[in-house]
C-alpha cells in the first residue's frame, strides 16, 4: 500500500465515526440515491465514507489528490469493514 500508515491511521479517525450500524443498513438495502443494481455496493459506500469526511473538514482533498484512485481504495478497504447483509 503507498499510502504511509500515519496517514491511514488518520483518515480512520476521521472515518470511523461516520460508519454507522444505521447507514450501513441502508446501504445494504441500497437505500441511497442513484445506486445501479449492478454497483459494487462496497466501493460505493467506502468511497461515500471518505467523501463525507471530506465535505465535514476531517480530511482535507489536498490528502488524497496524489495517490492513485486504487491506492485510496486500498486504504480505504483496511478502514471499512465490508458490508454484510444480516
Amino acid at each position: 500500500m503507498k499510502i504511509a500508515k500515519y496517514t491511514l491511521e488518520r483518515w480512520r479517525e476521521a472515518i470511523a465515526p461516520l460508519d454507522t450500524p444505521e447507514l450501513r443498513a441502508r446501504y445494504i438495502a441500497r437505500d441511497i440515491p442513484r445506486c445501479r443494481p449492478n454497483m459494487d455496493i462496497n466501493v460505493r459506500y467506502k468511497f461515500d465514507l471518505l467523501w463525507s469526511a471530506i465535505d465535514s473538514g476531517k480530511i482535507t482533498y489536498s490528502e488524497i489528490e496524489d495517490y492513485k484512485s486504487a491506492h485510496v481504495s486500498t486504504a480505504l478497504g483496511h478502514i471499512v469493514p465490508k458490508l454484510v447483509a444480516a
